[in-house]
């Protein structure tokens, strides 16, 4: 998987316990436009998961949004820390 200049493995072999217990976290410079993204692809009900939560700042201190995607991993997509605390 390649997205600009990032980059990582995807396997062909999946084991759902590993799946609903894994989380990517990704940060993002434009949270607002990956929202609209993820919530124009309407992926709840082309995949048969969970709908994506709205990005909302943290106790942590992270502005975030969710989604799951179709193996059930959880994604973190959050604001570059220097965007939200600006």
């Amino acid at each position: 998987m390649h997205l600009g200049s990032h980059s990582f493995l995807l396997q062909d072999y999946y084991v759902e316990v590993w799946a609903e217990n894994f989380v990517m976290h990704m940060f993002v410079d434009d949270l607002d436009a990956w929202w609209e993204h993820l919530t124009a692809l309407d992926i709840a009900s082309r995949y048969g998961v969970k709908s994506p939560r709205a990005p909302k700042l943290q106790s942590w201190g992270l502005t975030v949004a969710y989604m799951f995607d179709p193996a059930g991993v959880l994604w973190h997509i959050a604001a570059s820390p220097a965007k939200t605390m600006a």
